[in-house]
């Protein structure tokens, strides 16, 4: 079982990793069990529970100009962006590691896509 997460701004100019590069993995693994999720407006180092002055100012919540210094997280879009992390990576161990038979339903059976609603894409094959 694989869970990939990925965000739609999750690119990298130095490496030149783009958002279609970080669907790779999920594209390329021909069995089941398969997750990927796509967090609406994610960056990189959102998954880090990161978010510089500069992501900030580009997803406008921050006025003035960005500074060098990483920052605590302090948006309720990048909160939210947590709490879709963290969710589907409990149900996704739940399931997987103690075989909890409700949190294999909900990820395979529509309630990930459901409980994520325009905040995120999730695809399972």
């Amino acid at each position: 079982p694989v869970l990939s997460m990925t965000g739609t701004r999750d690119a990298s100019l130095v490496f030149r990793t783009t958002v279609a590069n970080r669907r790779r993995p999920f594209e390329r693994i021909h069995r089941g069990d398969q997750y990927l999720v796509t967090i609406d407006d994610a960056v990189h180092r959102t998954f880090a529970d990161l978010e510089t002055e500069h992501d900030a100012m580009e997803a406008g919540r921050l006025d003035g100009p960005p500074g060098p210094q990483t920052r605590p997280p302090g948006g309720a879009e990048h909160q939210a962006h947590l709490g879709i992390i963290r969710g589907v990576t409990l149900a996704f161990w739940d399931a997987m590691l103690r075989g909890d038979a409700e949190a294999m339903k909900w990820l395979r059976e529509g309630g990930a896509e459901k409980a994520l609603g325009a905040a995120a894409r999730f695809e399972k094959k």
